[in-house]
């Protein structure tokens, strides 16, 4: 081992010189056998590190969706999503099912909407199970009221005090998130 990190390391055998012609001739097969040796080594830990990472299973993108078989809810904004992304849409007729899926191992991940699988996770989360941070085409939410309802104005300010004021979210992590 010593010779191999002297040879790599080009330092020399200032210590340590052979003599004879024997002496040299040895001591020149060994570089080579250490340099031989150090470089194996080194390659073999980075095959390993990249075997390893390949393994990954973790999607953190939307583009890193092509050709994955993906759980969509039937009739959502996901299927245009996945399909936008060329992923091999799964249709299925509930979060429940699409997440039974991905347990499974049936699919490589389940796009829907972020709030809904916050909420989703938050109460039957068994681990195993991501959400990414990444966030596409996000929607905003309303309140529908009948047409020239008393109540429209007394909403509008509300909801806008509450947004204003940081609680909503505070409403939103602790109700959806459980923070």
């Amino acid at each position: 081992m010593w010779c191999a990190i002297v040879t790599m390391s080009t330092t020399g055998y200032g210590d340590r010189t052979p003599v004879t012609f024997w002496g040299r001739l040895i001591a020149g097969c060994w570089m080579v056998i250490s340099i031989i040796f150090a470089t194996t080594m080194v390659a073999g830990i980075a095959s390993t590190l990249t075997l390893t990472g390949l393994n990954t299973s973790t999607i953190d993108t939307a583009t890193e969706l092509g050709g994955r078989k993906v759980a969509v809810i039937n009739d959502s904004p996901a299927e245009d999503f996945t399909h936008k992304y060329g992923a091999d849409a799964v249709s299925v007729a509930s979060l429940e099912a699409g997440y039974e899926l991905l347990k499974e191992k049936k699919v490589d991940a389940l796009v829907y909407d972020r709030t809904q699988l916050q909420y989703f996770l938050k109460n039957t989360h068994d681990g195993g199970v991501n959400l990414s941070i990444a966030q596409y085409d996000p929607q905003g939410y309303g309140f529908a009221l009948p047409l020239h309802s008393t109540l429209l104005h007394k909403v509008n300010v509300t909801l806008l005090l509450t947004e204003e004021s940081g609680r909503s979210d505070l409403i939103i992590n602790s109700w959806v998130k459980g923070e």
